[in-house]
């Protein structure tokens, strides 16, 4: 299935050929049922070829064959599609819509290879002249960030940007971990080199600290073996509100324990803004866990993303897609049989 669907121009002017001159042997043979049979078999094949490889595939439909888990789960591997190749001749892409498209010129995969995919398949997310950005996982307080969350080390998170110039923003990274609120404390587990807690503090609390514990009115709130434990007021320094207050305790490098003024603590989880709108998105496998500055989008530029956030090569890593490169919408699974259902 996915060999013919993908069959090149070459090959069918092969085919072509080998019928042509198959019809013409025929066409010299003695007259009979048989060859009169075998003639119109031919016709037809050849008639067929012409429709379906010069006129139907190159500019009104053609199937396409899933290879990866980046559409995940709108799409899984080996679902077999529709694509529409005459829809955006009269009227440009909407948000939302699933396109097949030929990716980038010099596209790198993650692991600094050349992908071996000839065509690509994402969801529009960013229109042209869009301002788009992909918002981490964020630790709020009273509705403002106090950390932006990663699955993955600040360092790293830069090489989403394809504006090396753009800063990504600092992140509290927590690869392999994760984080549990319960309204007035987090738990921040994995990524760092011990866990961390954050808890939330009143105006009137008084905190106090020596070289290996850290007191609240008091009370030992963080103990450190090997310190000495240093408090930092700078809040902001992942990514945090300038209007939050509070101390940031430190051993050897390595925030163990933040105490932030404010009355409700709360877990944000990762998503696309467009123009300063969150995006309602009910189709992702997972909200995403990287972050993306905004990014405005030329005039002929897309933004499109695998609805499987983070596991998809798409324009959080190589850029806007040009519209140029676009060939068509997904329009429906029609195999596997018991997948079959239209995509719009």
């Amino acid at each position: 299935m996915e060999w013919f669907a993908t069959l090149s121009v070459k090959w069918v002017l092969i085919v072509a050929g080998l019928l042509l001159l198959g019809r013409t042997a025929l066409a010299k043979r003695r007259r009979s049922d048989v060859a009169e049979g075998l003639r119109d078999l031919t016709d037809a094949s050849l008639a067929a070829l012409v429709v379906v490889f010069l006129v139907l595939r190159p500019f009104i439909v053609q199937a396409y064959f899933i290879p990866s888990e980046s559409m995940r789960p709108t799409l899984l591997e080996s679902d077999r599609l529709i694509v529409n190749k005459l829809l955006y001749r009269f009227r440009p892409p909407h948000r939302g819509e699933i396109l097949v498209f030929r990716p980038p010129d010099g596209l790198i995969g993650p692991d600094g290879q050349l992908p071996d995919q000839k065509d690509y398949i994402k969801r529009v997310v960013g229109l042209p002249g869009d301002a788009v950005e992909v918002v981490p996982p964020q630790l709020l307080v009273d509705g403002r960030t106090l950390l932006r969350l990663t699955q993955e080390p600040a360092s790293d998170v830069r090489a989403h940007s394809f504006e090396p110039d753009v800063p990504v923003g600092f992140t509290f990274p927590m690869a392999g971990g994760g984080v549990r609120v319960d309204g007035r404390s987090a738990e921040i587990t994995g990524g760092l080199d011990r866990d961390c807690r954050v808890l939330l503090i009143a105006p009137s609390d008084r905190v106090e600290h020596d070289a290996n514990i850290a007191y609240v009115n008091g009370s030992s709130e963080l103990a450190v073996a090997f310190g000495p434990l240093e408090d930092s007021r700078d809040i902001t320094q992942w990514g945090g509100d300038s209007r939050l207050s509070g101390h940031v305790f430190t051993a050897n490098g390595s925030p163990r324990l933040i105490l932030v003024r404010g009355r409700r603590l709360q877990l944000s989880a990762g998503h696309v803004r467009v123009n300063g709108r969150q995006l309602s998105e009910p189709y992702v496998a997972e909200p995403p866990t990287y972050a993306l500055p905004p990014v405005r989008l030329g005039a002929k530029d897309y933004f499109v993303l695998g609805d499987n956030r983070n596991h998809s090569l798409d324009s959080h890593a190589w850029g806007p897609l040009p519209a140029d490169r676009i060939l068509g919408r997904a329009e429906l699974i029609f195999w596997p049989a018991g997948r079959f259902r239209w995509l719009h």
